[in-house]
């Protein structure tokens, strides 16, 4: 496959065609644009490939909101999260997401887990605190393992969407427990400084600050 002028080389391609990149470098490609550029190159490469390209990462706890603030929001028509038991041999399950553009699917496959309380709590801070922060959780769904969607977003029942996102990586701890009042806090804070225009990791700053005062 020949290198995509903007996004470079992928790292891999799959027999069916769809190329697959890593985080780091769609990070490195999206450097010094704007989301007003960078959110129709993503339409035509995702055109141009099948409608659909992968990204994956290798940590538990991505810096999403990197992504996010290049992307024209209004141009993602929905978000689904959904369990995987392929992405890493030590875990049962991880949480991948697809944003779907005009012209295709971005899937997104880091290693989001719930084998322990911290990287359950990395789903609650780095998954959904920065959906809220962009005015996306209302757009986002649950994809079960039989292919059922559900709703993420209850009119700001942070308890069941919590529940909602941890569940499907196989983790115990679901809210009712003795996290839940903490990782409901992040995202009501999230919601309260929540905007679709500006810096996202501004928008990150803000939270942090607003956060400490609770």
């Amino acid at each position: 496959m020949e290198a995509d002028f903007f996004f470079g080389q992928a790292a891999s391609v799959s027999v069916d065609g769809v190329p697959t990149h890593s985080y780091t470098s769609i990070l490195e490609s999206l450097q010094g644009v704007d989301r007003a550029f960078a959110t129709p190159q993503f339409n035509r490469y995702l055109a141009a490939n099948l409608q659909l390209v992968v990204v994956t990462h290798g940590t538990s706890s991505p810096n999403f909101y990197s992504l996010l603030d290049k992307i024209d929001c209004s141009q993602i028509g929905r978000i689904e999260i959904f369990p995987r038991a392929d992405g890493n041999r030590n875990v049962p399950v991880t949480l991948g997401c697809d944003l779907y553009f005009p012209h295709g699917i971005l899937r997104f496959l880091p290693h989001w887990c719930g084998w322990k309380k911290e990287r359950a709590r990395e789903i609650v801070t780095s998954l959904l605190v920065p959906r809220h922060l962009r005015v996306l959780i209302d757009r986002t769904l649950v994809r079960s393992k039989d292919g059922t969607l559900a709703p993420i977003y209850h009119d700001l029942d942070y308890d069941i969407e919590i529940a909602q996102a941890v569940k499907p990586a196989e983790y115990v701890h679901l809210p009712g427990f003795d996290d839940s009042s903490t990782w409901a806090k992040y995202l009501k804070v999230a919601d309260e400084v929540r905007s679709t225009e500006g810096s996202l990791s501004t928008l990150l700053n803000t939270w942090g600050t607003e956060l400490e005062k609770t």
